[in-house]
């Protein structure tokens, strides 16, 4: 028995000397593992299925320490990174706090025989700025003009690509443009002779350029890229060496083949070999007496010029599947510009890749793209903050749905949303540039707006809409912010002999526009005071309906009771004369059904209607379309046609779309 303080300690001593038996330390380990209460931070998810390049692993595993996911139908994830293009199918179902790698559309700068398409129409309106890229003739749909040019120069050199690949796959020389037949697929360029060669051989530069944003356009280049060398030393085109691709094609994938290739050993010394760094060879440049900061400032002009041509349709497309993105910025992209010097060293775009090559066969490649992809991950600020507050915000906006709360201030609030967004995203941008270099928007950006506009024109009357707007234009309107046809006048009855005028209505105008009557329209029909009118018709440039007499009278004589006759007809259901069910309502007119007397008989022997007319209040029209609603002077909703069939109005329920208020 333990008694005083002193031989208390002394056990406790004793037994924390005393190690513990092997039957305890069997035990311990039998237990399970106790658990931390401290929740772990969640991890980034990146999904890697669809990417093949180890680098872009290696950087979201090892860099940033995030998860990678391989299971291409998981839907859970951050980012997902693929080779191939992305469709509006895959955005559309993405959250908002996710990214992809790729904009949908961007095949109209990938492609070249798109890229070669839209930077022709921007050049076709200004000559002088878009003249940064070769001559491009599209097969077989321009070869007739190809040819003609062909006669007035006759030793013109071509180079001649399919419009679809990619790594030098394809590519030729010729002169001769015979060797075309009408089902040949490519793009054709003038063949630059006299290139900026460095050591003898002709050389071309790789630039990485992210895309951050479309609407508006968010351009950034990195500092680093890739110089790679032809092999064979360059002597100008002839029939002799036409076939040499070593020396005219500056493409890796053909070069790295050659004997001659000397690869990068030692990516501390990047001015060796046949790929080097870029930094390392605008410094050559610059000590071989060259104005690199002017050439840099071509080049970040014609990466901006470039992109200014498919603006409009990268903005559209986007905007059709995530309308409600605030920060803009679901989509970026890792371009690849590929750009060609000329012996007066100015540059001239060759092709753009959407889907640069990744892979790291050199220490120098690994270097590089290393950088440049990490640094981007950086600078679009992917992180798990973005979905917690995606979540939060759902969570709210279900709550005030169930308590019945609406935004009375809904634009109001989304413009401050955006500003929010856009601010916040700037001041990470500006703070995490790392080797970026945002090149847009910058203090030129008035600059390129006109292009930006003119690619949007280009774009709208590429795709009709242009004819589309211009035919709503010339449309007379009654009504300024509504675009209302003018049709008909309505005009304070006058006395005359003949008190009874009634209308009945057959469409004979224009049927593609389809225009439906808005809640608020409905409100003021029930506030306009009750009083004679008659109808007249009015001239119109493309009347949509004309009036015809009949026997219908519509002229009240007060007291006139009103009566809704859809609800009549459902109560008192009835067959009418001569009508089909299969016939369509268009096909019946409005007097044909007003006519029937049976109806009439019918509801004044119900309701104690004597020889005083009634006035209809209002009538459900079966199947009709937008197209079949008329505003005259904004006041009363008029069908251009209409027919009933009881058995549908009882299946059917009342909308705002299908009634028609009469006075």
């Amino acid at each position: 028995m333990i008694g005083s303080k002193e031989e208390l300690a002394s056990w406790e001593e004793e037994t924390r000397a005393c190690p513990e038996s092997d039957q305890e330390e069997e035990i311990k380990e039998s237990l399970p593992p106790i658990k931390s209460k401290l929740k772990t931070k969640r991890k980034v998810i990146v999904n890697v299925s669809c990417t093949k390049y180890d680098v872009v692993k290696r950087v979201a595993k090892e860099f940033f320490q995030w998860r990678l996911d391989f299971k291409d139908d998981n839907l859970n994830w951050d980012l997902f990174w693929t080779d191939g293009a992305v469709q509006p199918e895959k955005l559309l179902q993405m959250k908002p706090y996710q990214k992809i790698n790729h904009f949908p559309g961007m095949y109209s700068l990938a492609r070249k025989n798109f890229l070669g398409k839209n930077l022709n129409k921007m050049r076709k309106l200004y000559s002088e700025d878009y003249c940064f890229y070769p001559k491009t003739w599209l097969i077989p749909s321009e070869l007739s003009d190809l040819r003609n040019q062909s006669l007035i120069s006759k030793n013109k050199v071509y180079i001649v690509k399919p419009e679809a690949s990619c790594q030098g796959r394809g590519i030729f020389l010729t002169k001769n443009l015979d060797v075309f037949e009408q089902d040949d697929r490519y793009v054709v360029q003038e063949y630059l002779k006299h290139p900026f060669l460095i050591e003898g051989l002709k050389f071309d530069l790789r630039l990485y350029v992210l895309v951050a944003g479309c609407d508006p356009l968010r351009i950034y280049l990195h500092k680093e890229g890739l110089a790679r060398f032809a092999t064979e030393s360059y002597v100008k085109p002839s029939g002799q060496n036409l076939a040499k691709q070593c020396m005219h094609l500056t493409n890796y994938a053909i070069n790295k083949n050659s004997e001659n290739f000397v690869f990068n050993e030692d990516p501390a010394n990047d001015d060796i070999g046949h790929k080097r760094s870029l930094t390392a060879t605008m410094k050559l440049l610059e000590e071989m007496g060259h104005n690199t900061a002017k050439l840099w400032e071509d080049i970040k002009e014609i990466i901006i010029k470039t992109l200014c041509s498919v603006q409009p349709f990268l903005s559209h497309t986007y905007r059709a599947c995530q309308p409600d993105d605030p920060f803009n910025g679901m989509c970026f992209e890792i371009l690849g510009f590929d750009i060609i010097l000329d012996k007066k060293l100015k540059p001239w775009l060759l092709e753009v890749n959407h889907s640069p090559s990744f892979t790291t066969d050199s220490p120098l490649d690994w270097k590089i793209k290393f950088q440049v992809i990490s640094e981007a991950m950086t600078l679009l600020n992917i992180n798990t903050d973005n979905k917690k507050i995606y979540l939060s915000k759902q969570r709210q906006d279900i709550l005030k749905r169930a308590l019945g709360k609406k935004n009375a201030d809904f634009k109001d609030q989304k413009k401050e949303e955006i500003l929010r967004a856009q601010s916040k995203r700037d001041r990470w941008e500006k703070s995490h540039l790392g080797s970026f270099q945002q090149i847009y928007p910058d203090h030129k950006e008035k600059d390129y707006e006109k292009f930006i506009e003119s690619a949007k024109n280009i774009w709208v009357e590429s795709t009709g809409r242009k004819t589309a707007l211009k035919k709503e234009e010339d449309r007379p309107l009654t009504m300024e912010n509504n675009g209302i046809k003018k049709a008909v006048k309505i005009t304070p009855k006058v006395k005359s002999a003949n008190r009874s005028s009634s209308v009945a209505y057959s469409p004979i105008g224009n049927s593609d526009d389809r225009r439906a009557a808005s809640p608020n329209v409905f409100e003021r029909l029930s506030q306009i005071p009750k009083k004679e009118y008659i109808m007249t018709t009015q001239a119109a440039p493309d009347p949509c309906f004309r009036l015809e007499q009949s026997t219908i009278d519509f002229s009240p004589k007060p007291p006139t009771p009103t009566i809704d006759l859809a609800i009549y007809l459902e109560k008192n259901p009835m067959k009418l004369k001569n009508k089909k069910r299969h016939e369509s309502p268009r096909n019946a007119r409005l007097d044909d059904i007003l006519k029937e007397k049976r109806i009439f008989e019918n509801m004044k022997r119900t309701l104690g209607f004597q020889e005083q007319p009634m006035q209809i209040k209002s009538v459900i029209a079966a199947d009709l379309l937008d197209e079949d609603f008329l505003f005259s002077e904004g006041k009363f909703l008029m069908p251009k046609i209409g027919s009933f069939s009881p058995s549908i109005y009882r299946k059917r329920q009342i909308t705002n779309k299908s009634l028609y208020n009469w006075m």
